[in-house]
């Protein structure tokens, strides 16, 4: 319903004597703006929250891109040996993991390592801000899918780019990139 309101947008083209304000076309293109308006506003603020976040760096160490860091930067016959994961962990953190088995297991399919592993550096912080930039990346090659196939489907420029937006500020993309694990690449196979 909301699309076909949305696609109301456009004022009509007919020669004929305008409506009177109060018609329920009238209130329909004004609604379906006001909600147009009212969306982007919101996922505005709200990428405006995500970039303040991913900006600051507060308990990246905590973020399961520590997993990720941990298993590129180790040999690769031994990225899941949980004693060898978690010494190195406690080196970096300076103690062991905050949970009882002390080290936060990198438990992922080897595919990604490798990726990983060109953005991997001595530098903790420096190498999360890389591998977040190529998950945001990925994400906007979402983005750019999700448009396509609305536009695909029949919907105007204005509620495709909408929408499209709307699905990078969605808030589990947003936290996959925010804590650096995988699944901005599960939702590019599934698009």
């Amino acid at each position: 319903m909301f699309v076909e309101i949305c696609n109301n947008l456009a004022p009509s083209t007919s020669n004929s004597m305008p409506e009177p304000p109060t018609s329920k076309s009238d209130r329909s293109r004004l609604t379906a703006r006001f909600l147009f308006v009212l969306i982007a506003a919101i996922n505005i603020f709200v990428f405006g929250l995500y970039y303040n976040t991913i900006r600051e760096h507060h308990n990246l160490l905590e973020h399961d891109f520590l997993g990720y860091y941990t298993a590129a930067s180790l040999p690769r016959r031994s990225m899941y040996d949980i004693g060898r994961q978690k010494e190195f962990q406690t080196t970096l953190l300076g103690k062991p993991y905050g949970v009882p088995a002390g080290v936060l297991l990198f438990n992922h399919p080897p595919f990604l390592v490798p990726i990983v592993r060109l953005v991997v550096d001595a530098s903790y912080i420096e190498s999360y801000r890389r591998w977040a930039s190529i998950l945001f990346a990925v994400s906007l090659a979402c983005v750019a899918i999700i448009y396509l196939l609305m536009r695909d489907a029949g919907h105007s420029a204005s509620i495709s780019a909408l929408s499209a937006f709307t699905a990078l500020v969605f808030y589990p993309l947003y936290r996959s990139i925010e804590i650096g694990t995988d699944t901005v690449f599960a939702v590019l196979s599934v698009l």
